[in-house]
C-alpha cells in the first residue's frame, strides 16, 4: 500500500502529494493568523472566528488543524496515520482549538493521537468529559486561576445526545451561525447547553478534519456574502462518523489496496454503501488513528480514555487489532479500461490462452483472480497470469504456475496509482485494442495511459458523483466538448460524473466521452475516450486532482465571465481543492 515514487525529478513533488503532501513547498505552512505554537509547552493553538467567516477561512482553519495533527504523523502509507501518544501527562499530546464569534471564545482540547475532544474551556472554567482522568486536567488546560469541572456525561455521542435532550444528533443543525451561537451557550452554562455545543463543535471540527466530505457539507452552507445556511446531519454522515475506526483498521490491513472485509455503511431506510478498497476512501478519509498495532510493530499507545470498542460514537479507543487480520490472498475482479474486467478468454484455461478485457459479470469464474502476495502471482482457478516474454508488446496468457518460467508469473501491484508491473521485464500490464475490437492484454512501457490502469475490486460499477470545486461550484458539461463550472443547484444530470477504474472521468449520460487535457490548450474539455494519457486523472488524499502525464493539478479559472477548469503547478490555493459528493 505504498506509492511507487516517480523518478523524474520534475514530477516527484506532485506524485508525493498523494502520500506526503507536506514535502511540497508551502503545503505544511500553517497560516500565521490562525495558529500559534507555545514553544515552552509544545502546544499548537488553532483559531477560527465565525464572525464574517468565508469558505476560504473555514477551509484554512481545517487545513491548519490537519497540519498540526499530522506534524508527527506517519506518512509512509496512502493516508497519514496520527502519531503514537507522547503520554497523557505531556502537554504536547494536545492541540487547542480556539473558536470565537467576535464577542466570546471557547477552547477545545483535542488529543493528537485520535482527534478526541477531551473538554472545553470558557473563560476561567474548563469542562471535561466524565471519562477523562482527573489527573490530567491541568495538563490538558494548563494555567492558574482555572476552575476545572467534570461534566456528568461521557464523551460518547449517545451520552451527549441524552444530556442535550435529543433522541439523535440529527436533530441539532450545523453551520457557521449555529457554531457562533453555541459558543455563547457554553458561556451561559448548563449541562444541556454544553452538551449541544459539544455535539456541534465536535462534528464541525473533529469530524470535518477526519472526513473531507463532512468538511464539504459545512463549506457548502457558507455563502459568498457572509450569509450562512445550515444543515442537519443525515444518516450517511453519522455512519461515516461512527465508522472511522473500522475504516482505519481496514485501510491499515489492506493487501494490494483491498480490505480484508468490506465496510458497510447502513443508513436511511435500508440504504447501504459498501467500501472495500483504499482507492474508494482515499478522497474522503483525511487521517487515521493507528489502530492495527500488529501491522506497526513500533507502535505504543497510551490513552487517557478507557472505552470499549464499538461503532457508537466519536470518543472511543481505536484499538481494534481483532479487526486487523490481513487476507494475504484476496479474490477479486481486476477492472481496467472502459470499466471492463480482466478475463481468461472464453473461459478456456488451456496453457497459452490469451487474457482479454470483457464486460464484468458477477459469478463468472474466468474473471475472478487471487492476488497471492506471498509469491507475487495473480491466479485464476489455480493458474497464473503469465507474460509470454519480456519484450514490449508480448501478450499475456494463462499458464500452469508450476511449469511456467517463474519470473514470467510475477507481478507488482500498485493499487492506488493503478499499475501492475512485471518486475523482470520492467514493463506494465496494458490493454491493447486489436482491429477486431477485442482488448488483449500485453506488457508495454509505462505511458501514463488509462489503458494501463487497473483496480482490483469486487465493486465493478463506476461510482457516480458531483465534483465540487472552488466557491462550491460544480463541474458540468454539454455532452460534446465543453466543460465549465456552475452553481450546484438541483440534481441536473449534466453535473454528475462517472469515475471509472481506469482513471477516467466521464459524464454520467455520455460515458464514451472523457475529461481530457490537451497540451497547449488553456482549459480542460471533453473528448472521445481512447485509453491515452491525456484522459488519466488521479484523485489525491489532499483533495487535489492530478493529471498524471503532466504532473499538473486541476485548477479553477475565470475567463470571459465563464468559470472553467485548467491545469496548473501546485500553488497551495483552495482553487485546486475538490470534493466528491453523491448528492447535493
Amino acid at each position: 500500500m505504498r506509492l511507487l515514487w516517480v523518478v523524474i525529478t520534475a514530477w516527484a513533488c506532485w506524485f508525493a502529494l498523494l502520500v506526503q503532501p507536506q514535502h511540497c513547498k508551502g503545503f505544511n505552512q500553517l497560516n500565521k493568523g490562525t495558529f500559534e505554537k507555545d514553544s515552552n509547552l509544545n502546544v499548537y493553538t488553532i483559531r477560527f472566528n465565525t464572525d464574517k467567516a468565508t469558505k476560504d477561512s473555514y477551509m484554512k482553519f481545517i487545513k491548519d488543524l490537519y497540519n498540526a495533527l499530522t506534524d508527527r504523523a506517519d506518512r509512509d502509507g496512502d493516508i497519514p496515520i496520527l502519531p503514537s501518544s507522547l503520554g497523557p501527562n505531556n502537554p504536547g499530546q494536545y492541540v487547542h482549538v480556539e473558536l470565537s464569534n467576535g464577542r466570546r471564545s471557547v477552547t477545545l482540547a483535542i488529543d493528537l493521537s485520535n482527534v478526541y475532544v477531551m473538554g472545553i474551556q470558557a473563560g476561567n472554567t474548563a469542562y471535561f468529559f466524565k471519562d477523562v482522568n482527573k489527573d490530567i486536567y491541568k495538563t490538558v488546560f494548563p494555567g492558574e486561576g482555572i476552575q476545572r469541572e467534570a461534566l456528568p456525561f461521557t464523551s460518547q455521542y449517545g451520552a451527549m445526545e441524552g444530556a442535550a435532550g435529543v433522541d439523535d444528533r440529527r436533530e441539532i443543525p450545523l453551520g457557521i451561525s449555529r457554531l457562533g451561537q453555541q459558543i455563547d451557550q457554553v458561556h451561559n452554562g448548563g449541562n444541556r447547553n454544553i452538551a449541544r455545543a459539544l455535539i456541534t463543535m465536535i462534528q464541525m471540527v473533529a469530524e470535518a478534519v477526519r472526513f473531507r466530505n463532512i468538511e464539504q457539507k459545512v463549506v457548502a452552507t457558507i455563502q459568498s456574502d457572509s450569509q450562512y445556511g445550515e444543515f442537519y446531519p443525515d444518516g450517511l454522515m453519522l455512519e461515516w462518523e461512527t465508522s472511522w475506526g473500522a475504516l482505519s483498521a481496514a485501510v491499515q490491513s489492506a493487501v494490494d489496496g483491498i480490505f480484508p472485509s468490506a465496510v458497510q455503511l447502513n443508513f436511511d431506510g435500508g440504504q447501504v454503501q459498501v467500501i472495500e478498497t483504499v482507492r474508494q476512501i482515499l478522497f474522503f478519509l483525511s487521517i487515521m488513528p493507528l489502530v492495527c498495532r500488529r501491522n506497526y510493530l513500533e507502535y505504543t499507545f497510551s490513552s487517557s480514555l478507557s472505552l470499549p470498542i464499538s461503532r457508537r460514537g466519536l470518543q472511543q479507543e481505536m484499538s481494534v487489532d481483532d479487526k486487523c487480520n490481513q487476507v494475504l490472498e484476496p479474490k477479486v475482479h481486476i477492472t481496467g479500461f472502459d470499466g471492463f474486467c480482466v478475463s481468461v478468454k472464453d473461459g478456456d484455461y488451456s496453457d497459452g490462452n490469451s487474457i482479454v478485457l470483457t464486460e464484468c459479470k458477477d459469478g463468472q469464474e474466468n474473471q475472478v483472480w487471487s492476488l497471492r502476495s506471498q509469491d507475487q502471482t495473480i491466479r485464476s482457478k489455480g493458474k497464473c497470469l503469465t507474460t509470454y516474454g519480456y519484450k514490449q508488446g508480448n501478450y499475456v496468457m494463462i499458464y500452469d504456475c508450476d511449469t511456467a518460467i517463474p519470473d514470467a508469473t510475477k507481478w507488482h501491484i500498485d493499487s492506488i496509482v493503478g499499475k501492475i508491473k512485471n518486475p523482470r521485464s520492467g514493463l506494465y500490464l496494458t490493454a491493447d485494442r486489436r482491429a477486431t475490437g477485442v482488448h488483449n492484454l500485453v506488457i508495454d512501457h509505462y505511458q501514463y495511459a488509462s489503458r494501463q490502469v487497473w483496480l482490483p475490486t469486487n465493486i465493478t460499477t463506476p461510482s457516480v458523483n458531483y465534483i465540487v470545486g472552488y466557491r462550491s461550484l460544480c463541474v458540468t458539461q454539454d455532452g460534446f466538448n465543453l466543460v465549465w463550472m456552475v452553481y450546484c443547484t438541483g440534481n441536473m444530470k449534466s453535473l454528475r460524473w462517472a469515475l471509472y477504474p481506469d482513471g477516467t472521468i466521464r459524464p454520467e449520460e455520455h460515458r464514451g466521452r472523457c475529461l481530457q487535457y490537451t497540451h497547449g490548450l488553456q482549459v480542460i474539455s471533453l473528448g472521445a475516450c481512447g485509453g491515452w494519457s491525456n484522459e488519466r486523472w488521479l484523485f489525491q488524499v489532499d483533495g487535489t486532482i492530478l493529471h498524471v502525464a503532466t504532473g499538473l493539478l486541476m485548477d479553477f479559472i475565470e475567463t470571459s465571465g465563464l468559470y472553467q477548469i485548467t491545469l496548473n503547478d501546485y500553488t497551495d490555493s483552495f482553487s485546486q481543492i475538490w470534493f466528491l459528493t453523491p448528492y447535493l
